[in-house]
């Protein structure tokens, strides 16, 4: 599907994006992908089957939620990741 840039240019002054832990993607580095976010995992918590990540970024720190069987494997503490986003998970918030 379509993927909404993540980048802090793209959004308007006082314009919030708006998504769910677990709709924001997370990829190792990906330095060739476009209209992403990069960022560092700053956090790293166990939740039962699922392993919540905070990421610093420019645009702040954003929270994700992945699977902890992801076939991908655990990210650690410091790794350079993407961010991305589906559009049919994002709303906009204005003013």
């Amino acid at each position: 599907g379509a993927r909404i840039p993540l980048t802090p240019n793209h959004l308007a002054e006082g314009t919030h994006l708006v998504v769910r832990p677990q709709h924001v993607a997370l990829e190792r580095n990906n330095a060739k992908a476009s209209g992403v976010l990069s960022g560092t995992v700053s956090e790293r918590e166990f939740l039962g089957a699922t392993v919540r990540y905070t990421v610093s970024t420019s645009a702040g720190a954003i929270v994700s939620d992945q699977s902890f069987m992801n076939s991908e494997g655990l990210l650690t503490v410091g790794e350079a990741v993407t961010l991305s986003v589906a559009g049919q998970h994002s709303c906009l918030l204005t003013g």
